[in-house]
């Protein structure tokens, strides 16, 4: 499968805002669990959160994976290298960055 060129910079900017405009093929280039602040102080096993960074050989931006999808990774069906097609996303402007 080939990369869609130019995918990410046409979802930052809000050019495609639906999954109906575009599904894009994208590679994931990283893959890591986060486990945040409270969750180590307090050792507690909450709702495992995906960090992951795709490319679309171009550009490349970082995202979280839905909790409903982490099967695809506990399973290793999902992982480094994987390329994938985004058939739902979204773009969310976080502490001034993307």
């Amino acid at each position: 499968m080939e990369l869609t060129e130019n995918t990410i910079a046409l979802i930052c900017k809000g050019d495609v805002t639906s999954d109906n405009d575009l599904i894009p093929v994208v590679q994931v280039l990283e893959l890591k669990l986060v486990v945040s602040k409270q969750q180590q102080q307090q050792q507690q096993q909450q709702q495992q959160r995906f960090r992951m960074v795709l490319s679309d050989g171009s550009l490349s931006q970082q995202g979280m994976l839905a909790t409903q999808r982490n099967e695809l990774v506990t399973s290793g069906l999902l992982q480094i290298g994987s390329v994938i097609r985004l058939t739902k996303y979204t773009c969310n402007v976080i502490q001034n960055r993307m």
